[in-house]
């Protein structure tokens, strides 16, 4: 615990680096910046509409996706797993997910 911090107000999100992951501490409803300055560049975040996409120039024709996570996480991350060949340790997750109570045919299909 950090002093004068109380966990029910604190949030936190992890960014990807070269050598693994660096662990940003924030509070509940601050909207945080999230830089994506380079392909496949990922994040895990609590809640993604707390956070604010900053997406560099030179990807600016890229797909920004975000995927859910079993653990209630998100990844949001710039770059396609085939076309850009970046990895997404939520795909797999996402897989097992779906199959959880049928779920695929609980989706809403007809949008207004």
């Amino acid at each position: 615990m950090y002093s004068g911090i109380e966990p029910e107000d604190a949030d936190f999100y992890y960014e990807q680096v070269e050598d693994g992951y660096i662990l940003h501490l924030k509070l509940v409803g601050q909207i945080t910046e999230l830089n994506f300055n380079c392909i496949c560049k990922r994040y895990e975040v609590n809640n993604p509409q707390s956070y604010r996409m900053r997406i560099a120039d030179d990807l600016r024709f890229e797909q920004l996706i975000m995927t859910p996570i079993s653990n209630g996480f998100w990844e949001v991350r710039i770059g396609t797993t085939e076309d850009r060949k970046c990895k997404s340790p939520a795909r797999s997750s996402l897989k097992e997910k779906r199959q959880i109570n049928n779920y695929e045919n609980k989706l809403p299909r007809n949008c207004k």
